[in-house]
């Protein structure tokens, strides 16, 4: 019987901690979520995929095409 005491005891010692710990959690996440921080990252994310698009269409304009190429000559 003691035993089931204890665990019963022990896993509301550990709910009551967990929920402290989460809604804590959640406050902070609520502080540092900002529309202005909403907005830098996104603002962010589309410039480096932006540069990432000019990057590749740059690469791929510096590829010759056409008649160039010596392994289709027969």
């Amino acid at each position: 019987m003691f035993r089931r005491i204890f665990w019963f005891v022990l896993g509301v010692i550990a709910g009551i901690y967990g929920t402290a710990w989460a809604k804590k959690k959640a406050i902070e996440l609520g502080e540092r979520l900002t529309l202005a921080s909403v907005i830098q990252a996104v603002t962010d994310v589309s410039k480096f995929l932006i540069d990432k698009l000019l990057d590749l269409l740059k690469r791929d304009a510096d590829v010759p095409v056409g008649g160039n190429d010596q392994s289709l000559q027969s």
